[in-house]
């Protein structure tokens, strides 16, 4: 939730093809000039080329990978956290 690695964090998407980042939960709790910024990542993605969107909350995530995703696509998903359950949600909405 820290911007401790927000300059070097775009580097790690560099095998994907698309790329969704949801705001990080209970960010209130972080001072302001520490917070990691979710728009900024999505941003320097696309300066960077890559297809990345920016999704306010999990459902709109879920429903993007439903809707983008297909038969033998690879979906990764990275979170320090449970991410409101997006695994078995996920699972059930494909």
């Amino acid at each position: 939730m820290r911007k401790v690695f927000q300059g070097v964090y775009p580097l790690s998407f560099d095998g994907a093809d698309i790329v969704c980042i949801s705001r990080p939960p209970l960010l209130e709790k972080i001072p302001p000039g520490e917070r990691f910024s979710s728009e900024k990542l999505v941003d320097d993605l696309i300066r960077q080329g890559k297809d990345a969107h920016f999704f306010g909350d999990t459902q709109s995530v879920i429903d993007f990978l439903v809707k983008e995703s297909g038969a033998g696509d690879l979906v990764l998903i990275m979170s320090n956290g449970g991410f409101e359950n997006i695994h078995e949600r996920l699972l059930k909405a494909l």
